[in-house]
């Protein structure tokens, strides 16, 4: 296995018309992946977590981009077709890379590279091959460590004078101390190793037991010295631990077995001195997933909704479709019911060819227990859903749901509800319409909706330069006796060439609501976003009208400036005023100022002192110092935080203390 993913780091990126082969793939090629289990990726010494292991297809390591990747590198993506082609988009840290379906060739800033191997985009993630990724998108030299199954990626390179840093939190721990690494280019490296053993799927290496806890101690504590009645802090000295443990293994008939407990243990006289916030235990291998306890299933629109369960879930995925089966009770926390809750679903899917789908869901809830003031309900709701891709960009989906609900002693009602979307991406422009309508009789204990409720909504946004994008959307409401009306509208517009951070903002949102309770709103903004050498400028303007059903006018203005700017190399300054004058209220006035002084005693180890004035013209007018330490250790994994603050009101003093400690292993 190390000597083949040893190759695979060749198929790295060469000057355009390297004349190199190119590797393509299609759908199918999904069928054909297996997965690089074991390896460590290292930026910068520091462990970047993988929510699926490297793919490996035809000797060409590809790295999945699932969201967690995305989100612990701050990358955007976005896919889009373009005369039945896919096209893959990323951008993030300063860096903009294009990448298109069948073709070694793509754009970095604008500027074309190739790869020995083409992106798979037709897969459930998308995947573009791992040197490519590293070295072009990051801007980073690779380097692999074949001894320790490694890929080591560093990366120096700065922004607007500053060290480009990648954050701490988003990465693992054991990450090693930077080693002094060079790029390392394709041809310098073998593509292959004499005698290098075949790698097969009964050949992969299994990974042996992990685990990784991390445990938080804070204390808080609030003082008040005066008015106490006046004081939106309740004071308290409150000590607290937090426990988090996972738990990872492939046991011998090959599942890969899932755990996670969440305890949180507090003084705090409110809560309990010890609870389980969180306990799963979950079991997958090769399309079957099982998880027990704490399960979070999420159907549709209408039912299960990110709905939390304590009970059990089934998933099955096969090539044609997926077969979903959940049970369970609703946590004592999320029920709105006197009685103990129960809920049972199913959802079956069937894809139709390679970019259509066609599911049917069902849910019940039942109310159990001795009565009480109010009626036991039993619920039950059932929908069939629609999805597919019509070429060209576009997407249409859709739901129709209906339920049942009763009371336990007779009677009941039931109600329909609809959804219709449909939406259209191209590389400049994005379309979205939507149709939603839930009947007044329409009752789904599992989702969060508005009964009665009917509303249509249309939004584009496009792109027609580099420098000009405008935006604008249309919705009618209907619900409760009212109809409201909807016209937001943006123009973004970078207006000159040489000043390439240079930004200005245009928008207006207009409501106006007719029926039951007429009433209006227009709110027109204006945004400026400079950068004068090191010093940013963030300037913008608000008026907003309101009228109320009374027919009575109010108009508010809002200033708000932003400067922030380097003072030296490790003293980072940021200000922020904000004005706003309003028409027709009892505190016409009110202006806030805040001052942020931010210093870096050393790499991860920073102080933070800021000073803040507040001014209404009544009780909450207030001045305010806040004082914070805090200190990362990333090699031996925890992390400190000191945190006080004062503030003087007009009759009574806050002040708040908060010491947290984290390690993690």
């Amino acid at each position: 296995m190390s000597a083949l993913l040893f190759s695979t780091l060749a198929a790295g990126t060469a000057s355009p018309g390297a004349g190199a082969s190119c590797l393509k793939g299609g759908a199918a090629v999904e069928r054909e992946l297996t997965h690089a289990s074991g390896f460590r990726v290292l930026i910068n010494g520091v462990e970047l977590k993988l929510g699926e292991p490297l793919w490996v297809w035809r000797g060409v390591g590809f790295l999945p981009l699932e969201n967690g990747v995305l989100m612990k590198l701050n990358l955007k993506t976005a896919v889009f077709e373009e005369g039945g082609v896919r096209v893959l988009s990323l951008s993030g840290g300063g860096r903009e890379a294009e990448y298109t379906e069948g073709s070694c060739m793509f754009l970095v800033n604008g500027e074309a590279r190739t790869t020995n191997a083409a992106p798979l985009l037709r897969t459930r993630a998308p995947a573009i091959p791992v040197r490519s990724f590293f070295s072009d998108v990051l801007g980073g030299a690779v380097q692999w460590d074949g001894d320790r199954k490694t890929v080591r990626i560093t990366i120096e390179r700065t922004e607007d004078g500053n060290v480009y840093r990648l954050p701490p939190g988003f990465f693992a721990p054991g990450g090693e101390q930077p080693a002094e690494t060079a790029a390392v280019k394709a041809e310098e490296e073998p593509v292959s190793a004499a005698g290098a053993p075949a790698e097969t799927a009964g050949e992969r290496e299994k990974p042996g037991f992990q685990y990784t806890y991390e445990n938080t101690t804070g204390v808080d504590s609030s003082e008040i010295t005066g008015s106490l009645s006046d004081s939106y802090v309740q004071e308290e000295s409150v000590l607290y631990n937090l426990y988090y443990l996972r738990l990872k293994d492939v046991l011998d008939n090959g599942y890969e077995m899932n755990a996670i407990i969440r305890t949180i243990g507090t003084t705090d006289e409110d809560r309990k001195k010890f609870e389980f916030d969180k306990l799963t235990l979950a079991f997958e291998k090769e399309g079957r997933s099982f998880q027990v306890y704490d399960v979070l299933p999420r159907f549709s629109r209408f039912l299960l909704r990110d709905y939390r369960l304590q009970g059990i879930m089934h998933d099955r995925k096969a090539p044609g479709g997926e077969f979903s089966i959940i049970a369970g009770k609703t946590p004592k926390e999320l029920r709105d019911s006197e009685y103990a809750r129960y809920v049972a679903g199913a959802r079956i899917a069937r894809n139709i060819g390679s970019d259509k789908v066609v599911r049917m869901n069902f849910v019940g809830t039942r109310d159990t227990g001795t009565a009480r003031s109010t009626e036991k309900i039993n619920n039950r709701v059932i929908s069939l859903e629609g999805a597919g891709k019509l070429g060209g960009g576009w997407e249409i989906s859709s739901e129709y749901a209906g339920s049942r609900t009763s009371g336990m002693t007779g009677g009941g009602a039931g109600g329909r509800a609809v959804l219709l979307r449909t939406s259209y991406k191209s590389r400049r422009t994005r379309m979205n319409v939507q149709y939603e309508r839930t009947g007044a009789d329409f009752v789904s204990e599992t989702s969060l909706y508005a009964a009665g409720r009917s509303e249509f909504a249309a939004s584009c946004q496009r792109k027609p330069s580099e420098r000009t994008m405008y935006a604008l959307g249309f919705k009618n409401r209907l619900y409760g006796g009212s109809r409201t009306f909807f016209y937001p509208v943006s123009l973004t517009l970078k207006p000159a060439g040489n000043r390439k951070k240079l930004k200005l903002e245009l928008g207006r949102d207009y409501q106006r609501t007719i029926g039951a309770d007429p009433r209006l709103v227009d709110e027109k903004s204006v945004s400026v976003t400079e950068k004068f050498g090191t010093m940013g400028v963030d300037f913008r303007f608000v008026r907003r009208k309101n009228r109320d059903s009374s027919r009575e006018v109010l108009y508010r203005n809002t200033r708000a400036l932003k400067l922030s700017a380097p003072l030296s190399p490790r003293l980072y300054t940021t200000l922020r005023l904000t004005n706003e004058r309003r028409q027709g209220s009892s505190t016409p006035v009110t202006r806030f100022g805040k001052v942020t002084f931010e210093y870096e005693l050393k790499a991860w180890t920073d102080f933070v002192f800021s000073l803040e004035r507040y001014y209404q013209g009544g009780s909450a007018d207030r001045f305010g110092v806040s004082a914070g330490f805090g200190k990362v250790n990333i090699y031996d994994d925890w992390e400190i935080g000191l945190n006080y603050s004062f503030y003087n009101y007009r009759t009574h003093n806050d002040s708040t203390l908060k010491l947290r400690y984290s390690f993690l292993r």
